[in-house]
């Protein structure tokens, strides 16, 4: 599927913000297709979004590592 945000502002840390927020909402996707504006193409951009990627991987290994104790066979 698809999601557009209007943004006041276009950015780098305004599409941290908003791309954060889709990601919290449906998951990491495996594409994201871009115009490959500045805001894009930012160390800023890659950095947050890395580390983004790395919190929500770690959160979800725990939430696994959680589960494996509650329910070993």
């Amino acid at each position: 599927y698809i999601e557009i945000a209007l943004l006041s502002t276009t950015t780098s840390s305004q599409v941290i913000k908003h791309l954060k927020s889709i990601f919290t909402r449906h998951g990491i996707p495996q594409i994201v297709v871009s115009d490959i504006g500045p805001q894009f193409s930012s160390d800023l951009l890659r950095k947050k979004l890395i580390s983004t990627i790395s919190q929500v991987v770690t959160g979800m290994l725990r939430q696994m590592e959680r589960q494996r104790g509650r329910y070993k066979l």
